[in-house]
């Protein structure tokens, strides 16, 4: 009798990987004096000789093009305020207007 070899392809040993449960979430609480930077933003443009945008650059960490955003959608379209720029010392200057 010939000897014939087995043609069984390997089995694979991994085992299924397991999800890890998700630990319950903290509440985030917010300490008196510290506002989202959507509120340190709106602050700022609140004033009446405006804010530069590297002044908002600074108060938030984020880079120019995501506080034009912020203003442009956040701002303007989502909120409907009415954000006014203009140039003062060679310097763009942005503020929020009151709607009459």
């Amino acid at each position: 009798m010939k000897k014939t070899s087995s043609s069984k392809a390997p089995v694979s040993k991994k085992h299924p990987k397991k999800k890890p449960v998700p630990s319950p979430k903290a509440e985030k609480t917010r300490e008196p004096g510290n506002s989202t930077k959507q509120a340190q933003l709106i602050g700022l443009l609140q004033q009446s000789s405006g804010v530069s945008l590297p002044d908002l650059m600074k108060a938030t960490g984020w880079q120019a093009h995501s506080i034009r955003g912020f203003i442009s959608g956040t701002l303007k379209k989502s909120l409907g305020l009415k954000v006014i720029s203009y140039t003062a010392d060679s310097l763009r200057r942005y503020r929020i207007v009151e709607v009459k």
